[in-house]
């Protein structure tokens, strides 16, 4: 019973989940600037259904060349966008960019392909 309502809940919601780090151990906040989630369909731009969500952080610790283990903060910030207003068998031809600015003021894009999942 639970399992279908999340289904309907998000039914034609596609997520993207931005798993990321801090540069050092003193940069808690990082995940908040992990920002401006957009989705390009088919020249339509649509923005998030609601704000990010946000998870974490936690400290961790990674391996890093030259310098040893080094801790860092963890997290990730999910994207969520309603398909429900595009056709999808129109979304399914069509090419599609996911992009969003990471904690470094640098905006990252990577194409979908919704041919894999439609």
């Amino acid at each position: 019973m639970w399992a279908y309502a999340v289904a309907q809940r998000l039914a034609n919601v596609l997520q993207f989940i931005v798993f990321s780090h801090s540069d050092t151990s003193a940069d808690r906040d990082f995940l908040r600037r992990v920002s401006n989630g957009r989705l390009e369909i088919g020249g339509d731009v649509l923005a998030p259904a609601g704000a990010p969500e946000v998870f974490g952080p936690a400290l961790d610790y990674y391996q890093v060349d030259g310098r040893g283990r080094q801790f860092r903060w963890l997290g990730s910030v999910t994207f969520r966008f309603d398909l429900s207003p595009l056709h999808l068998v129109a979304a399914h031809h069509a090419s599609a960019t996911f992009s969003f600015t990471d904690s470094d003021g640098s905006v990252r894009r990577y194409r979908v392909d919704f041919a894999r999942y439609l």
